[in-house]
This record gives structure tokens, C-alpha cells and sequence, in this order.
């Protein structure tokens, strides 16, 4: 009984550790990135990564990437549409940083580095 109850507390303790990551996930800096690309050979999330570095050199940001069709994709995009309150159609590729959502990579280009210094100057 003692056993039982020592593990039941570890497992709230590490949900509860899970789930106050999620809110010190976005205070880090994350990138999400969502693409519907199929073609494993295409690398989609390295091309995003990179473009990342070439626009961000002195960052490092940490890049959590999806694709879209994956069941545990649809489950993070689901959160951060809610969180976020965001309605509509969406289009691909997706960047998503501290509830701004960014389709396409030329915006991703065009307002990613001024987002990431606005947020720096805080």
C-alpha cells in the first residue's frame, strides 16, 4: 500500500512537472513548426531549421516540428489553437511563436526576425 501510494505521488509530480513545462516551453523561446510536406526525402523540418538560423544567427531558439497529419500534431496545433483563440482555415507551412502565427515561408521570413527582437527588447 505504501508502494502504491510513493509511485501515485511520483506520477502526479511529474504530470504536474509536464504540464507547467508547456508554459516554460513558450517563456523558452519555442518555435513550433507545422508542414503537410509527405516526402520523408524533402527534410522539410531541416529547411525550416535552417531558415531559422539564417534569419535568428545569434539565437537559439528551441524548434519543436510537426508534421501535420501526425496524430501528436494534431493534438499540440489543437492547443495552441485554443490557447490562442485562433479560427479559420490554416495554410502550410506553419510557424507559431508566442501566439503568433505565421503562414508561409516567405512571412515566416519577412516577421520572424523582427517578432524575436521585439521579444528580446522586453
Amino acid at each position: 500500500m505504501r508502494r502504491s501510494l510513493s509511485l501515485l505521488l511520483l506520477l502526479c509530480l511529474l504530470l504536474g512537472g509536464c504540464a507547467a513545462g508547456t508554459h516554460r516551453e513558450e517563456a523558452d523561446n519555442t518555435l513550433y513548426f507545422f508542414h503537410n510536406n509527405p516526402c520523408e526525402s524533402c527534410h522539410e523540418d531541416r529547411v525550416f531549421s535552417d531558415l531559422v538560423h539564417t534569419l535568428l544567427p545569434d539565437a537559439s531558439p528551441t524548434i519543436r516540428s510537426y508534421y501535420i497529419y501526425a496524430s501528436s500534431a494534431r493534438a499540440v496545433l489543437q492547443e495552441l489553437l485554443d490557447r490562442y483563440v485562433i479560427e479559420g482555415d490554416l495554410t502550410y507551412p506553419l510557424a507559431v511563436y508566442r501566439g503568433h502565427f505565421l503562414f508561409g515561408y516567405d512571412v515566416i521570413s519577412r516577421q520572424l526576425p523582427d517578432l524575436w527582437k521585439e521579444d528580446s527588447n522586453r
